[in-house]
């Protein structure tokens, strides 16, 4: 169990250099741990108003829900076109055109984005 701890990578190489990095800056307050990622897209399709729901649950690096001064953006793998957010905001476009965007809290560590091509 500890050397899992000591791999945030999941690369398979424990307290490498990479896993040191993300460790020193999550006891530094700069960044989280995802907890789980879910997303919903069953039977969306582009021109209707079903949306794809994405929701993230993030830990602090006492893997209690992070909340306070935290952050989640998403990029979203789709291009062309206008997404219309129901939950969170968009962040633009990347450099490749992907679409951007900021999930918003909904409390416990919970980060939401929902979205409709």
């Amino acid at each position: 169990w500890s050397k899992r701890q000591l791999d945030p990578s999941l690369d398979g190489e424990a307290a490498a250099l990479v896993d040191i990095r993300y460790l020193l800056l999550t006891v530094a307050k700069k960044y989280r741990f995802i907890e789980t990622v879910t997303v919903a897209d069953t039977g969306v399709m582009v021109g209707q108003t079903k949306p794809v729901e994405v929701m993230v649950r993030v830990l602090d690096k006492f893997s209690l829900p992070a909340g306070e001064r935290t952050g989640v953006r998403l990029e979203i793998d789709l291009s062309g076109g206008t997404p219309r957010y129901l939950t969170g905001t968009s962040n633009g476009t990347s450099v490749d055109g992907r679409w951007l965007a900021q999930a918003a809290p909904q409390g416990d560590g919970v980060y939401r984005v929902a979205f409709y091509p």
